[in-house]
């Protein structure tokens, strides 16, 4: 059995698609694993450990805790701005107060510690040699030894795609190294893709981790586990996720339809200095697969990830749309300059679409 860990901190609003898409290529291969999102429950248990101070903003905090809570998951708040910052500013408060003894700062989105940087790897050896000392530690020891005691877990697989994530995610590392050494440790991920291709080839992993996978993991993966692949394609699996409660009025369903980049001329772009491949699903495909997991898991929203929308599946989404609301990102480019076409997008469910207008040229940006 494997355990996939999404490590503290990234934001708890929908499941990581990362591990969904492994749990997808695990189920449909017959390998039994177990999902643990440590970064939602991680900062549930942080704000829980926040007392009352002498400040009023940090007693008001704790005393609304459980409602602000409450009301993010329930939707007439977002229909009201000024309450919904006051719940997210109240909750970041309760979280930067349990973070301070560690000299970290903690919020909902982002985990910053005042003398321990995440691109070196001297730190992140520190790290997972003093786990001890992560404010995580408390939520993350108990909740580890609960899950490798109860369960026969031969492998780790910790998937870390942001910076916020790197120092907690090599603190559970080092923990899972010193209380169960022969269980193997297995790291993916966005954050470690770019580390390993990039420059930043020590990474404060040696004697911890014991196999890195850089790029879309599924195939790697299986190889590692020593299972010979059946499908090609796979399905995203979001059932062990359902249950979570999310910081969200509603499941938020989050599905790629491509990897890499159809654009993939930019030259500020990891994407094209890491030289990953553009791979799109059909647009056809993509959204026959979207009605399939919309109607098995009845999302609010649907969180199309690509780095940039290609046209063609615009152009697809506008003929037919999903049946959910959804949002992307995507270029500023044709077809999006038609009012009649922006209009049809949005009669197919586009509630949101971020449009992308950067440059590494000083001269463009003024």
């Amino acid at each position: 059995m494997i355990l996939l860990v999404h490590p503290p901190v990234a934001k708890p609003c929908e499941p990581p698609p990362g591990i969904a898409r492994l749990a997808g290529v695990l189920q449909a291969n017959g390998v039994p694993y177990h999902v643990l999102d440590a970064s939602l429950e991680g900062l549930l248990y942080l704000m829980e450990q926040a007392q009352p101070g002498e400040d009023r903003w940090t007693h008001r905090a704790v005393t609304h805790r459980n409602d602000h809570l409450t009301a993010l998951r329930a939707l007439p708040l977002y229909s009201r701005p000024d309450a919904y910052r006051r719940a997210v500013s109240d909750l970041n408060r309760l979280l930067a107060k349990a973070g301070r003894p560690s000299g970290v700062t903690v919020s909902l989105g982002n985990y910053l510690h005042a003398d321990r940087s995440p691109v070196r790897s001297s730190d992140l050896t520190w790290a997972a040699t003093h786990p001890e000392v992560n404010p995580f530690h408390g939520y993350f020891a108990p909740r580890l030894k609960d899950l490798l005691r109860k369960r026969p877990v031969t492998w780790v697989g910790v998937s870390v795609n942001f910076l916020s994530q790197a120092l907690c995610a090599w603190a559970m590392m080092g923990f899972i190294r010193q209380e169960f050494p022969r269980i193997r440790i297995v790291v993916g991920g966005g954050l470690i893709t770019s580390w390993m291709r990039g420059t930043l080839r020590d990474h404060g992993g040696d004697g911890l981790v014991d196999a890195w996978i850089a790029g879309p993991g599924e195939e790697p993966l299986l190889r590692l586990l020593g299972v010979k692949s059946g499908p090609e394609t796979y399905l995203p699996e979001y059932t062990l996720f359902r249950e979570k409660a999310y910081l969200a009025p509603g499941f938020i369903l989050p599905y790629s339809a491509s990897s890499g980049c159809y654009w993939n001329r930019c030259a500020f772009c990891p994407e094209k200095s890491e030289g990953t491949p553009y791979r799109p699903v059909s647009p056809e495909k993509a959204l026959e697969e979207l009605d399939g997991l919309c109607a098995e898991n009845r999302p609010v929203l649907v969180h199309l990830l690509d780095n940039a929308l290609s046209p063609a599946l615009l152009k697809r989404l506008a003929v037919r749309g999903l049946p959910r609301p959804w949002y992307g990102f995507s270029r500023l480019t044709p077809p999006l300059d038609d009012l009649d076409f922006c209009l049809a997008l949005r009669r197919g469910g586009c509630v949101m679409l971020k449009l992308g207008l950067e440059s590494g040229d000083q001269g463009v940006l003024d």
